[in-house]
């Protein structure tokens, strides 16, 4: 007995609550997943494992309840992980965005139970388990599927960079048993870990926001390109991003913009023709034929220095804009 409730009645209220809880967490995962997609189009670009929505076993959450010392007074409300979210980010300068949609949604209220940032300007020299954890409750009952949720409802919500789920996923059971947890050595070793995990995250950190600003540009010029001329689309986005790749040090060393490339095209209109007639090779059919249009007629030199496709890709381009083959 703990407290007024029996483990058979906190069990018995658990089973008949679950599914409630799991729909409660779905919705929340579901709005975030969202939120985030207004951002990104492409999640994998910040999330690399799948959102985790999980309620905790009843073994698990007995135990909570009973025999960790926890001193519940209502160990079932006051229990608050019943459900779960976890979000894991490639590096850390991507935490924020999903921190920001769940500080700002009006339809729960929030408090932070946990953030390493906190811990790392407290105890600078301790390197263990990070993560940020949010527990929200729905600000006003609602029906979610066929389940009311009671307000203020529960939901944890984790927030962690890859390299930190990584570090809890192989210490989570070190820590969890006391003898292993007592061991100098096996403490040594993940205290190392968590310190190699921090200086790889800045690193990747830095890799990502370079990477990140490749593609804000590749897709603010597609995106204008696209939006002018109708006879193109993407219908291979994994060729037109790669020979984007292959030319983007000159898009880059002469700033060119899509706006530069419409006036270009506008001035010589022939050029659209042309792409008309290729209409049996796929390259013509992509963006990107635009822009190389453009480097062959101002840095064609430069173009063939660097091109690493065959250089017969190139030739009815050439031969359009009427320029030598030397």
């Amino acid at each position: 007995m703990k407290g007024d409730v029996s483990q058979k009645e906190f069990v018995d209220l658990y089973k008949k609550e679950r599914e409630m809880y799991e729909s409660w967490g779905n919705f929340v995962a579901d709005y975030i997943r969202k939120k985030i997609k207004e951002k990104y189009i492409n999640l994998d670009r910040i999330l690399k494992i799948p959102i985790s929505v999980r309620t905790k076993d009843i073994e698990s959450l007995v135990e909570k309840a009973f025999y960790r010392n926890k001193n519940y007074k209502d160990p079932y409300n006051e229990i608050t992980d019943k459900v779960g979210i976890r979000f894991v980010v490639m590096h850390s300068g991507q935490l924020e965005l999903i921190c920001k949609i769940v500080e700002e949604c009006s339809l729960w209220s929030e408090s932070k139970d946990s953030d390493f940032h906190l811990s790392r300007e407290n105890h600078p020299e301790v390197f263990s388990y990070e993560s940020i954890h949010y527990v929200v409750g729905n600000t006003e009952k609602r029906k979610i599927d066929k389940y009311e949720i009671p307000k203020g409802t529960p939901c944890e919500i984790q927030i962690r960079t890859l390299e930190q789920h990584a570090y809890a996923e192989i210490s989570h059971d070190l820590f969890y048993k006391k003898e292993k947890r007592d061991n100098a050595e096996i403490s040594r070793y993940l205290a190392r870990t968590a310190a190699f995990n921090e200086e790889s995250d800045e690193l990747f950190k830095m890799i990502y926001e370079k990477v990140e600003e490749d593609n804000v540009n590749y897709e603010t010029i597609m995106s204008e390109l696209l939006k002018k001329y109708s006879l193109l689309s993407l219908q291979s986005d994994k060729l037109n991003r790669a020979v984007y790749d292959n030319i983007s040090i000159l898009i880059k060393k002469y700033k060119i913009t899509g706006k530069q490339v419409i006036k270009f095209i506008e001035d010589n209109n022939f050029i659209l023709k042309d792409i008309e007639r290729q209409n049996e090779n796929l390259l013509f059919k992509q963006p990107v034929i635009l822009l190389l249009y453009y480097l062959v007629e101002n840095y064609i030199h430069e173009l063939d220095d660097i091109w690493d496709f065959p250089e017969d890709m190139l030739t009815p381009i050439k031969c359009d804009l009427g320029k030598s083959f030397d």
